[in-house]
């Protein structure tokens, strides 16, 4: 914007006595800088690609990796570094339904903590199309149109901001619930889609 200002300034006084070549300078300079730009931007946008593609392949190759003889603390916090390595997701809890409430298995920072049941909140997160949601992306779920306060209530009793659903058939056996990224950034929907396509291997580690 700097230097398309400085060329007008060197061509003004030109514009009278020379309109054509005003009027060419003026348009080449514009798609000069437009050129430029669009060179700049390419690598990295190549770069933003290629880390969006590492992100999901090297996530799974994590997952298909875990070690399933480790003993349950030793594999929920491997499960724990995959989630703030890839999502950097800085802690999470794992709960499992032991037919009256939820009890966490695992918490990165060892508290217990329980959920309660209920059937007929958990029965409409069913009826969507997912089992991962993100608070900050509920209100333009279309799938969660008239729950929107239940699950934002929701994660703020459970100081979450994403859940993972486990479920086996119409019954959710378990669940994962995210703490916020570090430095406060938002889960988005790049995340989801990796977290859908990997669901599962984290539906395998959860029943695990």
């Amino acid at each position: 914007g700097m230097f398309c200002g400085f060329i007008f300034y060197l061509v003004m006084p030109y514009r009278e006595s020379f309109p054509l070549l005003f009027i060419v300078v003026i348009f080449l300079t514009i798609l000069g800088v437009t050129i430029i730009v669009q060179l700049l931007e390419k690598p990295f946008r190549r770069i933003e690609s290629g880390f969006s593609q590492t992100f999901e392949k090297e996530m799974e190759k994590d997952f298909v990796n875990l070690d399933y003889d480790a003993s349950l603390r030793k594999f929920c916090r491997a499960v724990d570094t995959i989630f703030e390595t890839h999502l950097g997701t800085p802690g999470l809890t794992v709960y499992l339904n032991n037919g009256t409430e939820f009890k966490s298995i695992y918490n990165s920072y060892d508290r217990i903590k329980t959920i309660q049941t209920d059937k007929n909140f958990f029965n409409r997160l069913l009826s969507t199309n997912t089992n991962i949601f993100f608070r900050n992306m509920v209100q333009s779920d279309h799938n969660l149109y008239g729950i929107e306060k239940e699950i934002d209530e929701f994660f703020a009793e459970t100081e979450s901001e994403g859940c993972i659903l486990l479920t086996e058939g119409h019954r959710v056996f378990g669940m994962i619930l995210l703490e916020q990224k570090h430095l406060g950034n938002e889960y988005n929907s790049y995340d989801h889609a990796t977290l859908e396509k990997l669901y599962p291997y984290i539906f395998v580690a959860g029943y695990y």
